[in-house]
Parts: C-alpha cells; structure tokens; sequence
C-alpha cells in the first residue's frame, strides 16, 4: 500500500492529500529527497518519519533537528512541518500518515479521552526527534517500522498490526513526552503561529504579485522581522520561497492539466516566459515541456 508521496496544498497550507481511505486511514510513503522537495504544509493527521539512508532536517512548528540513518520523528497533527535533505547528502525516508481515530477509536473512548486528545490538544508538542540511543524512543522508531512494513505488505490481517504497531508508538510517546521533552519557549510558539500565517498567504495568492510587504502584514510583523522569522525557521528569504513554491505549484500543473506551458507560467505568478523557464530548469533540470513529455510517457 505504498502511496505516491506529493504536497498539494490550500490556501491555507493545509495539505489537500487524503490519506489512505475512511475505512483505513493511513498511508505509507517512500521517497528520495532531491530538487523536488515539498513545501511546508500541515494536515490533519499524526506522522511519524524514519530516515532510511542519508539525513535530513525536520522543521516542525517550533521545533528543528537534523535525523540520521535510522533516526525518527513524530510531527503533531495541525502542524506545519517540512524535511530538507542536508546540504552534500541524499535522505531516503519512510513515512507513515494516519487519523488519530485509527488509534483511539471514538471519542468517549479511553483510548481516545486518556492518550489521544491529551496529545493532540498539546500545542507545545510540534516535532520530536527519536533516537535509538533513547530505549523508549527506540522501541517508538520500532513501531512505526513495523506499522510501515506491515502497510507495504498487506498481509491477512495486516490492519490488525498496524494499528496495533500504531497503537505502540503513540503509547510510548504519550508516556514520555511530558517527562524527557523540552518545550519551546514563548518566542519559538510565536514565531511558529507567525510563519504559519505567512506561509498561508503564499499558498493562496502565489499566482498574484505578492510584495513582502504584504507577507509581513499577513504576521503583523515588519518586513525585517518577516525577512528574520524566514532566515530563523526555515533558513531561506520570503523571495526564494515563494519561488520555490510556484515553481512547485507549476510542475504540479504541468502534468495535471492540458493548459498551455505560458498560462501555466502565468497561473503560477511568472509573468515572463522566459524566466520561468530559466527558473524551472534550474530547479528540475528540463525544460517546462521536457518535464511534461517524462511524467506522461511514465504515467
């Protein structure tokens, strides 16, 4: 049950992927990081990574920590996160994604009302690195594996075992995360909740010209300080992000879509030809057109 791993997002930054199915909602996803990474986005559900090969850097809400081979992370739901592959190494990564439901059941449930709920209603909890020098946090990084590789499998049964493999990680995250965690202090909360607002006004206007000026706002911040919470959080500039995200958007279009290559570049807040194309083949390295001649022969 391996699903394709892709960020589509609303004007929010909330991701608009559905995550598995209602009646099994989860999914498992391998992927590579390259040129082709993932804006910042949010969702919903829980997620639990597990760096396979490589290393690559978490940004969680409040929260950044660089993961190694072998290495894992839990992300709250709701919360913005994105994982950067470390400047001269590759990182493959398996993730899980799934509905609290899947593990507490319903809501009056003890499950739900004692582990789940506490957990999610916990707005100092982004991201939490797990290492395996750590036994609790080994024994966690040891669940999601096994949740993934019984999703991969599907063998009778396997819903059984991954909830249950599920069940394991949340248990020992809500047994330890108010004993061993540090929380973030006032000032990383704050700048959290600020790029969440400006990252949002980028997913929805990033067809339209769009100042920094008009990011800051977004924050009720100046655009010193928008320039700052970039640097600080997400280490790049508002310019460059925003670029990064149209050129995204672009290629998401490209092979969704038969509109022509220039109202695409248009739709994506390029306003000329010609630096699109110089911009896309920087990033992807083909041109607009090559890149929709490879998905479609692949598809």
């Amino acid at each position: 049950m391996l699903s394709e791993c892709s960020c589509h997002v609303d004007e929010k930054g909330r991701e608009l992927v559905h995550h598995g199915t209602s009646s099994f909602p989860i999914a498992c996803y391998s992927d590579d990081l390259g040129s082709n990474d993932m804006p910042c986005h949010w969702h919903d559900e829980l997620e639990a990574i597990v760096i396979i090969e490589g290393a690559g850097r978490v940004i969680a809400g409040a929260e950044e920590f660089i993961l190694r081979e072998g290495e894992g992370a839990f992300i709250n739901a709701g919360v913005f996160h994105t994982l950067l592959r470390e400047e001269g190494c590759q990182c493959r990564y398996h993730s899980l994604v799934f509905q609290p439901v899947l593990v507490g059941g319903s809501y009056d449930s003890i499950f739900w009302q004692q582990y789940l709920e506490p957990l999610l209603k916990n707005k100092t909890i982004h991201g939490v690195p797990l290492k395996p020098s750590v036994p609790w946090q080994a024994d966690a990084i040891a669940a999601a594996q096994n949740a993934w590789q019984n999703c991969m499998e599907e063998k009778p049964g396997y819903p059984f075992l991954v909830r249950n493999a599920l069940s394991e990680m949340v248990f020992w995250l809500c047994d330890h995360l108010g004993k061993d965690s540090t929380q973030p202090d006032q000032k990383k909360i704050r700048d959290s909740q600020r790029m969440k607002a400006m990252l949002s006004i980028i997913a929805k206007q990033y067809g339209e010209p769009l100042s920094l000026s008009r990011i800051a706002q977004e924050a009720s911040i100046s655009e010193s300080e928008c320039l700052r919470c970039f640097r600080r959080i997400i280490h790049t500039t508002p310019t460059q992000y925003l670029k990064e995200f149209r050129l995204q958007r672009a290629a998401e279009k490209l092979t969704s879509s038969a509109d022509l290559i220039s109202e695409i570049a248009r739709q994506c807040g390029f306003q000329e030809m010609s630096y699109f194309s110089k911009a896309f083949r920087e990033k992807f390295s083909v041109t607009p057109g090559d890149y929709r001649r490879q998905l479609r022969d692949e598809g």
